[in-house]
């Protein structure tokens, strides 16, 4: 009823067009990876879900990543900038990222260089309900959950720190 393949150091797949398959006895098969030229792939309920060009670069929904790693749910017909492709979200309408953190933690973007791995951040803090923007190491704005926008070089009582009511 089950069946298994075992080696002692190595598993082999060859010929012209390889492929490994994943199958429960019970509701057929479920997984394949395929060679195709010098990609692989992975197949999911016969459906193409993930690729790995030759190139390096990784495609989730799409078979010709146009950055490192590529996601994508539709065809939005656009392309990318040279200067920001490593990470590249695709859909044919709304497009997102979400960021979960703890109720007590911040979750944020960093911008940073080899002289420091922080130089420009983007967070948001969920103990206390606030973003806050900082350029040079340094916060430089901040909204807060009261929907105010502070902008200055320090938040707690220094008296640089300049208030406007915009809302």
């Amino acid at each position: 009823s089950g069946g298994y393949v075992q080696t002692k150091s190595e598993l082999w797949v060859g010929g012209s067009a390889p492929v490994l398959r994943w199958r429960d006895t019970t509701h057929g098969e479920k997984a394949t990876a395929r060679i195709s030229g010098s990609d692989l792939y992975f197949e999911v309920n016969n459906a193409e879900r993930l690729r790995i060009k030759s190139n390096g670069r990784v495609g989730i929904g799409e078979d010709t990543p146009l950055g490192n790693l590529h996601v994508k749910t539709a065809d939005s017909g656009a392309s990318v900038g040279a200067s920001a492709d490593e990470l590249v979200l695709e859909n044919s309408s709304n497009t997102g990222m979400t960021i979960l953190s703890g109720t007590t933690g911040e979750g944020g973007i960093n911008f940073g260089d080899s002289g420091d791995v922080n130089q420009g951040r983007v967070v948001y803090m969920h103990n206390g309900d606030y973003m806050h923007f900082h350029t040079n190491s340094a916060e430089r704005l901040r909204i807060t959950s009261e929907g105010e926008l502070l902008l200055g070089s320090s938040f707690s009582t220094n008296i640089n720190t300049f208030k406007m009511g915009i809302k």
